[in-house]
């Protein structure tokens, strides 16, 4: 179960903080590995046609596996009510990236 405080800094930003709880399943069969986490993520409406989010979290595996941290950063561009482009930096650091 996942917990969320969301604080609206003003009606075009928001702040939120996260505890996560996972259990994953890497290698798709009946061995799952519990994992907690913690994420901050921000969103900000820059102006009709631009739209930024970013965010980070950090995973603990519980020793099992070594402690990662993601992380999310997006702008939006909307030129009009039809068309959408997602510019997007990813880290991707994920317990299956070991696997590979």
């Amino acid at each position: 179960m996942d917990q969320v405080l969301e604080i609206p800094l003003s009606c075009r930003a928001h702040l939120r903080f996260l505890q996560q709880e996972y259990v994953e399943n890497p290698f798709l069969n009946f061995k799952f590995y519990p994992a907690e986490g913690q994420s901050v993520e921000s969103d900000y409406i820059i102006n009709e046609h631009f739209t930024a989010q970013v965010s980070a979290t950090y995973k603990n595996y519980f020793h099992k596996f070594k402690s990662v941290i993601t992380s999310r950063n997006n702008l939006l561009y909307t030129p009009n009510d039809y068309l959408q482009f997602l510019f997007s930096l990813n880290k991707e650091n994920e317990i299956y990236n070991y696997f590979l």
